[in-house]
């Protein structure tokens, strides 16, 4: 087929990573076969885009080449079948700021963070996700938090991390990415951290969801006259993030355990909502959330 098309456009030429090709002036394509070729513009009329768009892939070569395993994800993303084993995976979603890094420096700092390669699947320039195989039970787990500070100390640029859960069965490997790349940024822009796993996301996806009646007075609700006490409301979240010990919030608050206890107490006894218990403490949390 490539000889067929280099006859009817001279221009033709294979791209490949390791040579430097012209990048404008030419149009891009995927092959049925994975390979990447580039035609240059003035060849092309609208009526011939029109004829190879039937059976080329328009490719953007700002995008570094997908390797066999990237291919093989791709296309059990694209077209879901039966697969002929299990595989314990999860699909990680990554978010960088826009125009902040090329994608090839991205997949180098990648490939050198992990101990065996990962598949990338860009969605666009600054978003996409990691396909991680479960490690087995002699490696150490991947530690992401290690990994999102390597970056961003390397590379100068912000980050973020969805961490989505294990699953078995690649045959819904299609819903998986298609609910991380909805659901994860909504995720992310209401966290404050780097790093957040899918378990954590429960309560930020929920507090989404809500209506715009219901975020604006459940918050004033529960939270009554501190609604909008700041540093009230940072000691209190700081206590239920630290699974409501005291002595472990009051270190990452600087502050002595008394003070901090008389803090609480107050919020206890002025809101009448015992933060102590989970129940409750959970309430309050969706609360902060929502006045967020």
């Amino acid at each position: 087929m490539l000889d067929q098309l280099r006859r009817i456009f001279p221009s033709l030429l294979m791209y490949q990573e390791t040579v430097d090709l012209p990048a404008d002036g030419f149009q891009w394509f995927l092959t049925k076969d994975h390979d990447v070729i580039g035609i240059a513009s003035e060849e092309l009329t609208e009526r011939d885009m029109s004829l190879l768009a039937a059976f080329l892939t328009p490719y953007d070569i700002k995008f570094p080449m997908m390797t066999e395993a990237e291919r093989k994800w791709k296309n059990r993303i694209d077209h879901p079948t039966a697969a002929n084993k299990s595989i314990s995976y999860r699909f990680v979603y990554f978010f960088i700021q826009k125009n902040q890094l090329d994608p090839h420096l991205f997949r180098e700092a990648i490939h050198e963070a992990f101990a065996r390669p990962i598949p990338i699947i860009w969605k666009n320039k600054h978003e996409g996700i990691l396909i991680e195989e479960e490690p087995s039970p002699a490696e150490d787990p991947i530690s992401y938090e290690q990994i999102i500070h390597v970056l961003m100390s390397d590379l100068y640029v912000k980050i973020n991390f969805f961490l989505g859960p294990y699953v078995e069965n690649p045959v819904h490997a299609r819903d998986y990415y298609e609910f991380l790349v909805e659901y994860a940024p909504t995720a992310i822009s209401y966290s404050d951290v780097p790093v957040i796993t899918f378990t954590d996301s429960i309560p930020l996806l929920f507090i989404h969801q809500a209506d715009s009646v219901f975020l604006q007075q459940f918050p004033e609700m529960i939270l009554k006259e501190f609604a909008g006490d700041k540093e009230m409301l940072a000691t209190v979240r700081t206590y239920i993030q630290s699974n409501m010990n005291i002595s472990v919030a009051a270190k990452e608050l600087f502050m002595h355990r008394n003070s901090l206890q008389y803090r609480l107490d107050k919020f206890i006894s002025r809101t009448g909502i015992d933060i102590r218990q989970f129940r409750q403490a959970v309430t309050v949390y969706l609360a902060l959330l929502a006045r967020d």
